[in-house]
């Protein structure tokens, strides 16, 4: 058994179990090579023709779809792939250069790991004996097929989505201002770059700790009434509208700073009143 999984044009097995190293290896090469097949189509994708392996055409769906070895999935399978290569043969047909073949596998389902119609790679089931499969198990392994496909599709989403936030993050942090979201309804800060250090001389870490208590613990007693005047024009700003205000709040020194906050609306309830605002 092996999973192949596409990788940046190549297909390495990323796990095997009974398969020999010398035959991943070559069977690695042999799909990466540059050898295409004369009658081969070129894909749906635009990627080249086929290499001539038959893990390479069940990936770019160049399986012939009328030949008994073909499922509608896109599957490719045999219970004698000695025989089914030398019909193909006789037949005239291109039957492709096959190292299951040659490693002495007779019976050989390929099986694509797709969602939302893109190949992500597929399963390899081999075995020396003839007559190991049926079209039934054969279904059974496209539905098992299927659910890994979503399952690599939702790893895939979440790594791209990890690398967004970092890059984002990576950005802010170069701001040489302090940037900030507070949630006006839980009344606490819920994002801060790293602004928030080179100005106050706290972490993001330590300003969200303070909670709902931050105005209470860092502002100036004076200012507090201007804060919440502020807070109000805010609960009545339309979209995009800037609303500003300045103010002390303490430093981790215990000295005060003067800020002069811009502050707009961020995000609103579903009822269309204002949830959190975002401040430089």
């Amino acid at each position: 058994v092996g999973l192949r999984l596409r990788d940046n044009g190549a297909l390495p097995f990323r796990e095997s179990l009974g398969l020999s190293d010398t035959f991943l290896e070559q069977e690695q090469t042999h799909c990466t090579q540059s050898v295409r097949c004369p009658n081969a189509q070129e894909a749906d994708d635009g990627e080249a023709p086929a290499a001539l392996c038959r893990c390479g055409q069940v990936l770019r769906r160049q399986l012939d779809p009328e030949a008994e070895s073909t499922t509608a999935h896109g599957s490719f399978w045999t219970n004698d792939l000695d025989a089914l290569i030398q019909a193909q043969r006789a037949a005239g047909l291109d039957a492709g250069h096959s190292l299951c073949a040659e490693q002495g596998f007779r019976s050989l389902a390929l099986v694509p790991i797709r969602s939302r119609d893109r190949t992500q790679g597929l399963l390899l089931l081999a075995d020396p004996r003839r007559d190991r499969f049926d079209a039934a198990q054969v279904g059974f392994l496209e539905r098992v097929a299927t659910a890994l496909g979503i399952a690599l599709e939702r790893e895939q989403i979440r790594d791209e989505l990890k690398e967004q936030k970092q890059f984002i993050e990576r950005v802010m942090n170069m701001l040489p201002s302090l940037v900030y979201i507070y949630d006006l309804v839980a009344q606490r800060n819920v994002y801060s770059n790293d602004g928030v250090t080179r100005l106050l001389g706290f972490s993001p870490e330590e300003i969200l700790a303070y909670g709902d208590q931050l105005f209470a613990k860092l502002i100036h007693p004076d200012d507090l009434p201007a804060v919440g005047a502020h807070q109000q024009r805010l609960a009545e700003a339309a979209d995009g509208e800037r609303v500003e205000v300045e103010y002390r709040i303490r430093h981790r020194d215990g000295g005060y700073r003067t800020i002069d906050s811009h502050e707009v609306i961020f995000a609103r309830t579903e009822a269309g009143a204002p949830l959190q605002t975002a401040g430089v």
